[in-house]
């Protein structure tokens, strides 16, 4: 009798656990998709400055994952690139008196991405790679940026990111998730 009710309770305590190991497949495998990702830099000498490395995901970005094949997609590719460049400051700002140029854009960027997925009973490494519109951001100002806020929204020119992955460098290395398309941060 002893027996039987503990193999009952072990057997109770791993089908509780299967759906929290496959919704840990399911979320790394997704981890990229709707997500765009920021590096920011504060000047290290010139705190009026700041550099932001941006990645989107092509899927968001373009409507279509990887390289543009038709002249549809790259007319569409062109029309984000036109207006991001135009409008870059309803997607990051800083506040008033500061000045935006973009450079060193990639419409597709090849990234990838490395992490620990479970399968079949064991954990595994896994890499995953896709395809991303990546540009640097240079920011100047006429104030110090140290401790000020960065409000983001990608919610008007990219609908469908649904989250932002920022890495914030220099002497205060953090890196945090805002799961949302929009939301502010202190530098």
């Amino acid at each position: 009798m002893n027996q039987k009710s503990l193999s009952t309770t072990l057997l109770i305590s791993l089908l509780t656990c299967l759906p929290a190991f496959s919704k840990i497949e399911e979320s790394v495998a997704e981890t990229h998709h709707r997500t765009a990702e920021l590096d920011v830099s504060l000047g290290f000498f010139n705190k009026k400055k700041a550099n932001i490395h941006i990645r989107i995901p092509t899927q968001q970005a373009f409507g279509f994952e990887g390289k543009a094949t038709t002249p549809e997609q790259e007319e569409k590719v062109n029309s984000v690139l036109d207006n991001l460049k135009q409008n870059f400051s309803q997607i990051i700002s800083t506040g008033v008196g500061c000045n935006y140029e973009i450079s060193g854009v990639d419409k597709f960027a090849f990234a990838s991405e490395k992490s620990d997925e479970y399968r079949k009973g064991e954990m595994k490494k896994t890499k995953t790679e896709y395809w991303v519109l990546q540009a640097d951001i240079n920011i100047s100002c006429n104030k110090n940026l140290k401790n000020q806020k960065m409000l983001i929204n990608f919610e008007k020119l990219f609908k469908d990111i649904d989250r932002v992955s920022v890495r914030l460098n220099g002497s205060g290395k953090r890196v945090f998730i805002i799961d949302n398309p929009n939301g502010e941060f202190s530098l």
